[in-house]
C-alpha cells in the first residue's frame, strides 16, 4: 500500500492545495488563487526583446496589497516586490531566463 500526504489549502482549508502563492508560499487551491502574468523582458547583447511570459498564483491577500499599491498610483517598489517573492519563484524564472538565452544563443549560431 502507498501512502501519500494531500496538502489543504491555506486559505479554505477545504480543497487540495495545487500551487503557492508566489509571494508568501501559502498552499492554494484553485479557488483561492489569483493568477497574473509576468513579462520579463531583457536585453540581449544585440538589444533584442523579450524572455518570456511567466504565470504568478497570488493569495488573495497578496493580490490585493499589489493592486492597492497600483491602483492609488504608488510607485510599486519593484525591489521590496523581488524581495518578498519565494525563492523558488525566482529560481524558476531565472532558469527560464537562461533556457531562452541558450536557445537564443544557438539559433544564431546556425
Amino acid at each position: 500500500m502507498v501512502k501519500t500526504e494531500t496538502i489543504l489549502c491555506d486559505v479554505c482549508k477545504e480543497k487540495i492545495g495545487i500551487s503557492k502563492c508566489s509571494i508568501c508560499d501559502k498552499d492554494l487551491c484553485s479557488s483561492c488563487w489569483v493568477i497574473s502574468w509576468l513579462e520579463v523582458n531583457g536585453v540581449y547583447p544585440d538589444g533584442s526583446g523579450t524572455f518570456g511570459r511567466y504565470t504568478l498564483y497570488f493569495c488573495g491577500n497578496c493580490h490585493s496589497k499589489l493592486v492597492s499599491n497600483t491602483s492609488s498610483n504608488k510607485p510599486l517598489l519593484e525591489n521590496e516586490f523581488l524581495k518578498k517573492l519565494s525563492k523558488k519563484t525566482i529560481n524558476h524564472i531565472k532558469r527560464k531566463l537562461i533556457l531562452n538565452n541558450l536557445e537564443n544563443t544557438s539559433k544564431e549560431d546556425l
